[in-house]
């Protein structure tokens, strides 16, 4: 396959996701993000963007950039001295699993001779950069440096006699420890074993095949012009100097251009190949891409990652890296790189996209090197794509195909299999058409009626859906515990506690599809008034797994010591005070700090949501609930939802006992009318519909609230191999998405039972609410009921697990 221009429409691209990239490429260059954009977006082989924002220079009437810009592409050169090297492996030349000192005997020095091939690549060699510069500070002019011979660069040769002098720093193995040394070794190794220059060697088995005319390690005189020109001190301002563009350093003396780049990255797509061309063979493009150190962590300037996933150059995508290396909503397995001084290319094979995006940064961030927008662009292109093959057969969107129907007994009516997933509405339909046992739901319907009678949930509200075809919808109780109490009806209302936290999530990924917010961007960013120490290190992804570090306990630790609850209270009336002031209480969220660093452990924690819905309110310019108004209730037709509930819909609420759990925590909730990310109320119909809005894969009735690449990230575990811990009690796998249990394995009685099937998601909420979302027997149910005691070792005397069980029992056909 070749790259070819053409329509989103033929790349699968929704066409107001350009007019949107478009909108933002330009505020970011109005804004002074950066003065020089150039975006370029390839799906299937169809490029579908291509377009230069700004101007070529910073001085007063320069000309504007062009789509042909040469770009410096800093560390994004190392992809090209990887793949150098990988066509000498190919060629019988170099063994990956060979000591360097095999091909480079002047590298010596303790431990040096367990330095292999393969970790120079990875960047696990236990090089780092310090020790070899400071050789290089200290022995300065002094040093008698061996003439270089007519293949290698003067300035190369320089810093490689002094590199070969450094210590190890690290065990060889052991960690990940990014190094521009390790690649100035790798393009040594090119040129010893190639007998030519790296340029030339790139430039017969890399650029000249691929007709990469525009790319250079050594920018000709003539085409200098051409490169993107900063003000001078600005970060990488030495980019333009000519010394740097005659430069061939292998770990970031390379220039491109936007078109060249995607060619290269559709190599990796193929297999190896563009055309008729073969770069690599299949087998050494899927070793650059893969994850070839599993279980080894990195440190990469502020950050630490416990799983470093890394390939032979390429960084390949996993849940805890930080924003320099990429965004959640590309599907697994997608890999990228990125440069200092703006640049950054991914290339995600489930979906067969090519991005890149060229910039020229102005400003450094400690935490993540070149300020850019790069990962507001990787999400606003992923959530574009319409047919999302990655996400599997619909209906299963969590990467598991579905299990069809088997049974010879029972078949799904022709109306459930005509119907357009994206089109489709929930329908009453009989419990037949969906595969469901009559018998057996109606001894659902006697549990549940059994439940109400014998006090366990004197409220209680029960549907479930199959197919979009409802096929248990019952009442139960009444809506309070007075003599005169009306009977629960399909419109009584609930309070959804926590329940609102997945609305809250996908408030979220709306903005995050939009490009105005970023997961793996500090919460700080967007509030910029929080003090808590440590909380700078807390990115918005964590506040959607829990993972933070944050934990309530802190913000009542806080009012305590300022006298603003008494340590004699019980935290049920504690937490109501807390509610019943939000502004107070939010200042007090923004003053605590985690207990644990980010990403080390799961506490699930309602102040985390409540810091996201003012990120929301902040990025969005309109308060929380307006949004999740106007962009998730009134877009999906739940007119029965609400985040602040009117005065006059509070009599449809269900009431319980003043001595029932939390009824003091629910009924401030009831009188507020503040912004909480846990106070929403809704009946269960309308979560019956967000529910099949997930199924669905983002739309519902022909209306996309999320794209499928929002709803797989929601509904997949972010969090593997991290443990959690909730309400006392510690489970050995979180299995967490962005606002959604996750269902892998019995993780507790408050999370799911054996008989859900793997890749199901749910939420529960304190009263005694509750839905799951099973995508493998394409089934949405909703528990919703008032549960007004507790069993002796303190849980919910609740129903909600029999409940579970019954229904699925119920369904026959798989």
């Amino acid at each position: 396959m070749e790259l070819r221009e053409g329509s989103p429409e033929e790349a699968g691209i929704r066409p107001e996701t350009v007019e949107q990239i478009q909108s933002r490429a330009k505020q970011w260059v109005a804004e002074g993000s950066t003065p020089a954009l150039v975006l370029l977006a390839a799906r299937s082989g169809v490029i579908f963007l291509h377009e230069a924002f700004g101007k070529h220079s910073p001085e007063e009437g320069a000309a504007s950039l062009a789509k042909n810009a040469l770009f410096p592409l800093a560390s994004l050169s190392k992809m090209f001295t990887a793949t150098a090297a990988m066509c000498l492996v190919e060629d019988g030349l170099l063994g990956l699993n060979r000591p360097v000192q095999e091909y480079i005997p002047e590298f010596a020095g303790v431990e040096k001779n367990k330095v292999m091939v393969h970790q120079l690549l990875t960047h696990t060699s236990g090089i780092q950069d310090d020790p070899w510069e400071m050789i290089i500070e200290e022995e300065g002019e002094t040093a008698e440096i061996p003439p270089p011979e007519p293949t290698m660069n003067p300035r190369v040769n320089e810093f490689l006699y002094y590199l070969f002098k450094a210590p190890l720093s690290l065990t060889p193995g052991k960690e990940m420890y990014y190094a521009d040394a390790n690649y100035y070794l790798v393009g040594e190794l090119v040129r010893r074993l190639s007998g030519k220059s790296l340029e030339q060697f790139s430039r017969e088995r890399i650029f000249g095949p691929m007709g990469m005319n525009d790319s250079y390690f050594e920018v000709p005189e003539v085409a200098q012009d051409r490169v993107v020109r900063r003000p001078e001190g600005a970060h990488g301002s030495g980019y333009q100097d000519r010394e740097f563009m005659e430069r061939p350093s292998p770990s970031g003396g390379a220039y491109s251009t936007a078109l060249d780049m995607a060619k290269f990255g559709q190599v990796f797509l193929n297999g190896g190949a563009y055309g008729s061309r073969t770069v690599l063979s299949p087998a050494g493009a899927a070793a650059m891409t893969t994850d070839q150190i599993p279980g080894v962590g990195a440190s990469f300037i502020d950050f630490s990652f416990p799983f470093a996933s890394w390939g032979l150059g390429w960084s390949v995508g996993a849940a805890f890296k930080g924003r320099v290396y990429g965004e959640l909503l590309p599907a697994p397995g997608y890999f990228n790189h990125g440069g200092y001084g703006g640049v950054e290319m991914w290339l995600d094979p489930a979906r067969e996209i090519a991005g890149i995006y060229f910039s020229v940064s102005l400003a450094v961030d400690s935490r993540d090197f070149s300020i850019q927008d790069a990962d507001l662009y990787m999400n606003l292109v992923t959530a574009g794509v319409i047919d999302d093959r990655s996400a599997g057969p619909t209906p299963s969107l969590s990467g598991r195909e579905s299990e069809e129907p088997r049974s010879a007994n029972v078949s799904p009516s022709i109306r459930v299999g005509e119907r357009n997933r994206n089109e489709l509405v929930l329908e009453h339909g009989r419990p037949e058409e969906v595969g469901a046992d009559p018998a057996r739901l109606k001894k659902v319907v006697d549990l549940a009626k059994g439940w109400v009678e014998s006090g366990v949930h004197p409220s209680l509200r029960i549907v479930a859906a199959r197919h979009g075809l409802i096929f248990l919808d019952e009442s139960f109780g009444h809506v309070g515990p007075e003599v005169d109490a009306k009977p629960v009806t399909p419109t009584t209302l609930f309070p959804l506690a926590s329940i609102t936290k997945p609305i809250t999530a996908a408030a979220a990924m709306i903005l995050v599809e939009e490009g105005a917010v970023s997961l793996n961007r500090p919460v700080t960013e967007y509030l910029p008034e929080i003090r808590g120490e440590g909380q700078d290190k807390v990115l918005i992804r964590h506040l959607l797994t829990h993972t933070s570090g944050l934990q309530m306990a802190d913000v009542l630790e806080l009012a305590k010591g300022r006298g603003q609850i008494s340590n004699s209270d019980p935290s049920d009336r504690n937490l109501a005070y807390l509610f019943s002031d939000h502004s107070n209480y939010m200042e007090l969220v923004r003053e605590i700090s985690p207990v644990v660093k980010p990403d080390q452990k799961m506490i699930y924690a309602a102040c985390n949501y409540d810091l996201l819905a003012e990120v929301i309110a902040s990025a969005s310019g309109t308060t929380y609930p307006e949004f999740v108004r106007k962009r998730i209730f009134k877009q999906l037709g739940m007119d029965d939802s609400f985040i602040m509930l009117p005065r006059i819909e509070k009599a449809r609420v269900v009431r319980r006992p003043g001595t029932a759990p939390y009824e003091k925590v629910l009924t401030t909730l009831l009188e507020s009318r503040s912004p909480f990310a846990n106070g929403g109320f809704s009946t269960a119909n309308d979560i019956s519909i967000l529910g099949q809005m997930f199924l669905n894969g983002g739309s519902y009735g022909g209306v996309r609230i999320l794209s499928q690449a929002s709803v797989v990230a929601m509904t997949k575990d972010q969090v593997p191999g991290i443990m959690a811990e909730y309400e006392g009690e510690e489970i050995g796998r979180a299995e967490w998405g962005l606002g959604w249990s996750i269902h892998e394995t019995v993780k507790s009685w408050a999370y799911g039972e054996p008989l859900l099937s793997r890749g199901s998601f749910c939420q529960g909420g304190v009263g005694g609410v509750f839905v799951w979302v099973d995508p493998v027997k394409d089934l949405v149910a909703v528990f919703f009921s008032t549960y007004v005691s507790m069993t002796k070792d303190g849980r919910p005397a609740a129903a909600t697990d029999l409940f579970i069980n019954s229904v699925l029992a119920s369904i026959t056909d798989a």
